[in-house]
């Protein structure tokens, strides 16, 4: 119908509401290959929105977010207001003759990372609600958006912590909204968000590789990389209060460099995940039972617990 829009891609073509959201959450350890993923992913949508006129482009949008990019400006606006980040007089050289720095990060330093997890969940919150704001006017009856988030996002609850933003947006969007219960077709002017997450398991030796032909701050330590690999919980919506994870894939980017684009095959193997997730979007937050606020509150406990005993969350922050 003209209501409808067709999204189409090798051999996949399915139906939406014309005002929908695709969010792709990328995860997996420093070195996987994330970011390739993501331009890869960023280019594939520009081809298709430019060679073939006939056929409908699956985002009229896209916005990447990138945890390392908004801490890297949190903490150079930290340490330009307040001068309190220092680098030490070592460095550490690896096996590839290149210089990894040691940076020493007091407390405020450290403030500014923890603040960029929460920069970038609101910037994701801003982009959905400015999305979906434009619901009158022919002119923007066709808008579609893609927003891709990058992170290494090793625990679920900084996983779960992105898909409740989505959730958040779509239930204060129905509730600003005025129902005309007379009204046919009113479920095709709410706004349609599809979650997906897609594991990057690159194996750890070969994020170590790739690491260490890095150089200044994109080269992390081994140490850091190693631990979160210990602690890495994949997407598992069969786990308690993972059910938000039913789209993921995962896929091995080892044969990538930082000049190659990921094989065809995969990247097939990632769109068709996203697409499964416009098939049965996110749904608005509904108040919980007493049950269920228990069921969470216990699952929060145990990330809290882990958390604290491997510190992983902490150096997390300092990336």
């Amino acid at each position: 119908s003209k209501e409808d829009m067709e999204i189409k891609g090798d051999n996949i073509s399915l139906a939406h509401h014309i005002k929908y959201t695709s969010v792709v959450l990328l995860c997996g350890l420093p070195g996987s290959g994330k970011s390739t993923v993501a331009r890869q992913l960023i280019a594939s949508n520009s081809r298709c929105k430019h060679e073939d006129k006939e056929v409908t482009s699956l985002y009229d949008k896209v916005v990447l977010i990138d945890y390392d990019a908004i801490a890297e400006e949190e903490l150079v606006r930290s340490t330009t207001t307040n001068g309190h980040l220092h680098t030490s007089n070592e460095s550490t050289s690896n096996d590839q003759g290149h210089t990894c720095d040691n940076t020493v990060f007091d407390s405020t330093s450290l403030d500014a990372w923890r603040k960029s997890r929460m920069t970038a969940l609101n910037v994701l919150n801003n982009t959905l609600r400015t999305h979906f704001s434009k619901i009158d006017g022919l002119s923007n009856r066709h808008q579609s958006l893609l927003v891709i988030i990058d992170d290494n996002f090793h625990l679920r609850s900084m996983r779960r912590e992105v898909y409740r933003v989505c959730q958040d947006v779509l239930a204060s969007n129905k509730n600003n909204c005025t129902v005309n219960v007379n009204a046919t077709n009113n479920s095709e002017h709410q706004p349609t968000i599809g979650y997906a997450t897609i594991h990057v398991s690159t194996p750890l030796d070969i994020c170590l590789e790739r690491n260490r032909l890095r150089t200044g701050k994109r080269c992390i330590p081994e140490e850091v990389i190693t631990r979160m690999d210990m602690v890495m919980e994949p997407p598992d919506d069969t786990k308690a209060c993972a059910s938000f994870e039913r789209f993921h894939t995962t896929i091995d980017n080892s044969s990538d460099s930082d000049k190659s684009g990921i094989d065809n095959t995969i990247l097939q193997q990632i769109v068709e995940c996203i697409h499964a997730s416009l098939q049965s979007p996110i749904t608005p937050k509904d108040e919980m039972t007493p049950e269920q606020l228990a069921e969470v509150e216990a699952e929060n406990a145990r990330q809290r617990e882990k958390t604290l005993k491997c510190q992983v969350q902490r150096i997390d922050q300092l990336l």
